[in-house]
């Protein structure tokens, strides 16, 4: 692990524990993530930080503006099974991950790499995010699926 992976990793470390959202927030940012204006990230929240032999994925995971992410969430950056000899079967999976603008993501949600998140979408607590979700809609469950449509906001 280069230096520069051992500090990103110290930050997330950091974020994940901080009791300030706001620094919370900057310290996200300085491993890497995009985030929005007015973004609201809980405690607990884990984000699982993109890496490659050569450093950070810079911007691999993008979170839009006024996006409310309650406690417990993880949003998984990278995923592999390290040194198993499933590694064969199944490679390492760093896919972008995109959440929209002014989306809610409620306590303990999981969202899974390559993912994108759709503008005004709730994704219900607890809820494991496998597959895009389209713009406006409610998803909940294991795997998520749709519940129902948002109403159009004025």
């Amino acid at each position: 692990m280069t230096f520069t992976q051992q500090v990103t990793e110290i930050l997330r470390w950091m974020a994940v524990y901080c009791p300030h959202p706001g620094l919370r927030t900057i310290l996200f940012r300085k491993c890497g993530v995009k985030i929005g204006e007015k973004v609201v990230i809980n405690f607990g929240v884990n984000i699982i930080i993109p890496m490659s032999e050569k450093g950070v994925i810079k911007d691999n995971i993008v979170i839009g503006d006024r996006v409310a992410i309650a406690t417990g969430v993880v949003i998984v950056g990278q995923s592999d099974p390290n040194f198993s000899v499933l590694a064969k079967l199944y490679p390492e999976d760093n896919r972008p991950i995109h959440i929209g603008n002014d989306v809610w993501l409620g306590a303990n949600v999981v969202i899974l790499p390559g993912v994108t998140i759709g503008d005004r979408s709730i994704v219900a607590a607890g809820a494991v995010v496998t597959r895009d979700v389209p713009p406006d809609t409610v998803v909940g469950g294991v795997p998520a699926v749709k519940i129902k449509d948002i109403p159009k906001i004025n």
